[in-house]
């Protein structure tokens, strides 16, 4: 476990739930049952607000922080557009092969608001 990860998964980000939310959305791994629920505020199409819920593993807990960092200001296109390999670039290049289904989970619920 590298240290963007490590600090991510002890201290996660933008955890929570927003009240108001304009888009949310939710993705169930069938694999290993991780669970990311993802809520946003968007305006004009850029994302001025981003918090999610967890359940899993130290993979989908980081990889959920990372990106709601990351989504921040972002289109909702780009979010929708992000790429395995550039999720994997904002973990810090390296994730456990037995991980990635809990990446790409966590990635699902982002890509699907």
């Amino acid at each position: 476990m590298n240290n963007i990860i490590k600090s991510h998964f002890i201290h996660p980000q933008n955890l929570g739930k927003i009240k108001k939310p304009t888009h949310t959305s939710k993705f169930k791994s069938g694999f290993c049952g991780d669970m990311v629920e993802v809520y946003a505020v968007i305006e004009n199409d850029k994302i001025i607000d981003i918090k999610y819920n967890v359940f899993g593993c130290y993979a989908v807990i980081a990889t959920s922080s990372v990106l709601s960092e990351w989504a921040k200001n972002k289109s909702l296109e780009d979010v929708r557009n992000i790429t395995y390999e550039e999720t994997l670039n904002l973990l810090g290049g390296d994730i456990d092969p037995e991980k990635e289904q809990c990446v790409k989970t966590a990635m699902n619920a982002f890509k699907s608001l």
